[in-house]
């Protein structure tokens, strides 16, 4: 059997309502997204909260200054932005070597960044977008479709 290295750089992004974190270390996801949130009534809208979780992998080769960059459809600025310099991700342990293994070593640093957001008001449908950037590569890391909830039909009888 072959075995398969995860390819780096790379990342992802979990979108949820909230992020509560436990004194016993545990992250807890209130109101985990799938690939799209459905608004109800209507547009604009005023999120109380929302939260990208970001997780990025990178091989100890591959660090550079990292900036994360969370935009919406319709609104010009970031929505939220966060940096993280090399001096700060060369502080992310590396996984130790198991001693049984054969493969060779190949150490992948991985990392999670929360972005929690509050009080964002989006003015239509559209998506949310999560970038990183670095040096002069760009990541996609995920996007999450933003929608209308369609309107259901009066069951009122038309009078005319």
């Amino acid at each position: 059997m072959k075995s398969l290295h995860c390819p780096t750089p790379s990342g992802d992004v979990i979108f949820c309502d909230e992020v509560r974190f436990e004194n016993t270390a545990k992250h807890l996801y209130i109101g985990v997204y799938t690939n799209e949130m459905i608004i109800h009534p209507s547009f604009p809208v005023r999120l109380r909260s929302i939260a990208a979780v970001v997780t990025f992998a990178l091989r100890p080769n591959e660090i550079c200054d990292l900036k994360i960059e969370v935009s919406y459809t319709g609104i010009e600025a970031n929505i939220a932005e966060l940096s993280i310099t090399k001096e700060e991700i060369q502080k992310i342990p590396l996984p130790e070597k198991d001693g049984d293994d054969p493969e060779p070593y190949d150490p992948v640093m991985k990392a999670t960044a929360i972005l929690q957001m509050s009080d964002i008001v989006l003015p239509g449908p559209g998506k949310f977008k999560v970038l990183a950037h670095c040096g002069e590569n760009v990541w996609r890391l995920g996007t999450m479709k933003v929608t209308a909830a369609p309107v259901a039909e009066s069951t009122v009888p038309n009078p005319a």
